[in-house]
C-alpha cells in the first residue's frame, strides 16, 4: 500500500499550485466516475470516518468543494459529533432489546425457533 502512495506523494510534493489544482480536479472527476458506477448509498465505517475527519478538518470550508463520498453537511455533522463526544451506535440487538423481543415472541407463540435464539445471543464488544 505504501508503495502505491509514495510516487503520488513525490509527484504532489514537487508540483506547483496550478498543477496541484489540476490534480485535485482530475481526482474529483475520477471519484465521480467511480461513484456513478456504485448503485445506492455508500455507508462509511467508523475507521473510514475517522480518516476522513483527520484529513478533512484541516481543510476547513474548502472541504465543501472536495468531499464526494458524503455530503458536506454529513461531514460537518461528524465534526460536531466528534467535538461533543458522540459515539457511533452499533448495529444489532443489545441484551435488553433481545430479551424483550424474544419475550414478546414467546408470548405470541407457543415456542421460539432455534434461529431466533441464535440471533439473540449477546456478546458485549
Amino acid at each position: 500500500m505504501i508503495q502505491l502512495f509514495h510516487p503520488l506523494l513525490t509527484l504532489i510534493a514537487t508540483a506547483s499550485d496550478s498543477l496541484l489544482a489540476k490534480y485535485v480536479l482530475y481526482l474529483k472527476n475520477e471519484n465521480r466516475i467511480l461513484r456513478d458506477r456504485i448503485p445506492g448509498d455508500i455507508h462509511t465505517k467508523p475507521h473510514e470516518r475517522a480518516q476522513l475527519l483527520k484529513y478533512g478538518k484541516p481543510l476547513r470550508k474548502a472541504i465543501n468543494e472536495l468531499i464526494t463520498i458524503v455530503t458536506p453537511g454529513t461531514f460537518h455533522r461528524w465534526v460536531r459529533e466528534e467535538k461533543r463526544g458522540v459515539k457511533e451506535n452499533g448495529v444489532g440487538l443489545d441484551e435488553a432489546n433481545c430479551a424483550l423481543t424474544c419475550a414478546a415472541i414467546c408470548a405470541a407463540s407457543s415456542s421460539v425457533s432455534a434461529t431466533l435464539w441464535r440471533r439473540c445471543t449477546f456478546t458485549p464488544s
